[in-house]
């Protein structure tokens, strides 16, 4: 539990609104009361005493979603503020961060949901007359586990009525060869369980095989279909490798009509697989193959079903989970990183959205700068931003990060960033020369909108890009990618207001009630400030952080 808060607290750092936009180094003047714990449905109470008058208060959910923001005004040096967790919150340590810029204070509470034992039943008179039944096969599986287990050379009991299943099937997996466990679902219980999900996704959970090499999950080809038409888009598979969510269409986009089984087999595969490069940079981590048969024959493209990859690692003390990454391995062995991948403290997996690979690793970076880790309040942006390749430092070891950004350097990051695909456009800006090193990013991003560059014509590639410009492209690039956005808060007033361009009014506001960029010192905003790579890698982040996969 102590590392699972302490990754709770590092991650609700590296999402904090508050964050300045300049280097600061002032002592925390915030403290915070503790806070009980609390049960889904129920209000938490935040309080404590400050020596500011304004402040931010953002409360973080174990899988690093901002569940509540607010700003308030402080009056004779103590605050309290309350919400009401939904219902439906899930169970964990949840982090909070009250202050303003570097002045904050730190706590957290834990949701548990309530247990509530079932009541104890009456005993029934059992008459004595009774003759005892002939011995029946007792299952091995729990009350309400579905048998779903490979036959053996015995024959398996038929279940005399269809199972009760909502959403989720559990199959045991028994050992077939060393190191290869199996399990097949049977076309009555998998057909039930199709017909009893109300959802859009159906879960098979494999049980056992801890040990496993191997494992396999046969399933019957023609329900895959049938599942389809029942609006079940996805089928999720837990094993103690690994866990995939797949498209059942482009499952069912895969088996031809008189396909009579399925098996879908994850693998620890062997590191001879990598090229040497690779081999290095994933040490001793297990690499996870995903494979698809349809018949007994594999299929070459098993990884375009897969929607979501979770991979297993357990964060170790002091680990920012940021820089947790996963990788997918390609035909040569070499490694590209996933750069949507994020880690959830909560399952302690890393969730990544690939695109048609079908072997993984989730690795921990070791990058760091040596300029950077007195930065409390943008290191760990910059260290997650680097560990997915997205930002480099300067040489020497450091990363500079008090430099001014151009307006070409920060299209470059945020293009790199949410790897953006250029609709058909050419690179039309007068100081934008083609196959620069910048040229792909701007004509991306002018395509899609994000940017548009001067009214001579030109981009402004070596002028250095103000902190509302920033806001107006990290908007735009946010209505993209669907984000989804906090209101403009009228209450929220930046002193400097007056000086914020029209064309930047909504865009300042948006992205300040997002937390994704914040004012600077005094209550002032500064528009025509120049952006540092410090301040651009936290905005960016920020950004990153609120865009569900």
């Amino acid at each position: 539990m102590i590392k699972r808060y302490c990754a709770a607290l590092l991650t609700l750092i590296l999402l904090l609104a508050s964050l300045p936009l300049h280097p600061a180094h002032a002592a925390a003047e915030v403290n915070l009361d503790s806070i009980a714990d609390i049960t889904p449905g129920h209000a938490v109470t935040i309080s404590g005493t400050t020596s500011l008058d304004t402040i931010t208060l953002k409360v973080v959910t174990p899988s690093s979603a901002v569940l509540y923001l607010n700003v308030l005004e402080v009056s004779s040096g103590s605050f309290t503020d309350s919400f009401t967790v939904p219902a439906d919150a899930e169970e964990g340590s949840y982090a909070v961060v009250v202050g303003k810029g570097e002045k904050v204070g730190v706590t957290g509470f834990n949701v548990k949901k309530e247990v509530v034992a079932p009541p104890t039943p009456s005993p029934t008179p059992v008459p004595s007359s009774t003759p005892a039944p002939t011995s029946t096969p007792v299952s091995t599986l729990s009350p309400g586990v579905p048998s779903a287990v490979l036959p053996s050379a015995s024959a398996s009991p038929v279940p005399t009525a269809t199972p009760a299943i909502s959403g989720t099937v559990e199959v045991i997996a028994q050992a077939a060869t060393n190191g290869v466990f199996r399990a097949e679902v049977t076309e009555e219980l998998l057909k039930a369980a199709i017909q009893g999900t109300t959802g859009n996704t159906l879960t098979l959970d494999m049980i056992g095989g801890q040990e496993a090499r191997q494992l396999e999950l046969v399933l019957p080809a023609r329900l895959i279909k049938e599942a389809l038409t029942r609006k079940i888009e996805n089928l999720r598979i837990d094993t103690s490798i690994a866990s995939l969510i797949l498209s059942t269409r482009a499952l069912a986009g895969n088996i031809p009509n008189e396909a009579k089984v399925i098996s879908l087999t994850l693998t620890i595969a062997d590191q001879s697989i990598l090229t040497a490069e690779t081999a290095s940079k994933l040490g001793n981590h297990e690499i996870i193959h995903y494979s698809l048969a349809v018949d007994g024959q594999e299929l070459s493209s098993a990884g375009a079903g897969i929607t979501r990859l979770l991979l297993k690692y357990k964060l170790e003390s002091g680990q920012n989970p940021g820089k947790v990454i996963a990788y997918a391995i390609d035909s040569s062995g070499k490694a590209i990183i996933i750069k949507n991948g994020r880690y959830n403290a909560a399952s302690q997996q890393v969730e990544a959205v690939p695109a048609g690979y079908n072997t993984f690793s989730a690795v921990y970076s070791g990058v760091s700068f040596n300029d950077t880790a007195k930065l409390v309040w943008a290191n760990s942006s910059i260290e997650a931003l680097a560990a997915r390749g997205i930002i480099n430092g300067t040489g020497g070891g450091g990363f500079k990060p008090n430099a001014k950004v151009t307006r070409a350097e920060f299209i470059k990051m945020l293009m790199g960033t949410f790897d953006f695909q250029a609709t058909d456009a050419e690179l039309s800006f007068k100081d934008a020369a083609a196959g620069a090193w910048y040229s792909e990013a701007i004509r991306t991003a002018h395509s899609l909108g994000i940017v548009q560059g001067g009214a001579d014509g030109n981009f402004g590639i070596n002028a250095e890009i103000s902190r509302q410009d920033i806001a107006v492209m990290i908007y735009r690039a946010a209505k993209v990618l669907n984000a989804e956005l906090g209101a403009d808060q009228a209450g929220i007033k930046f002193k400097d207001e007056q000086r914020i361009a029209a064309y930047a009014v909504e865009a300042v506001g948006r992205m300040h009630a997002s937390g994704i960029i914040n004012g600077v010192s005094a209550g002032n905003f500064d528009p025509q400030g120049k952006a540092t790579r410090a301040q651009s890698a936290v905005i960016i982040y920020n950004l990153y952080n609120v865009i569900k996969q």
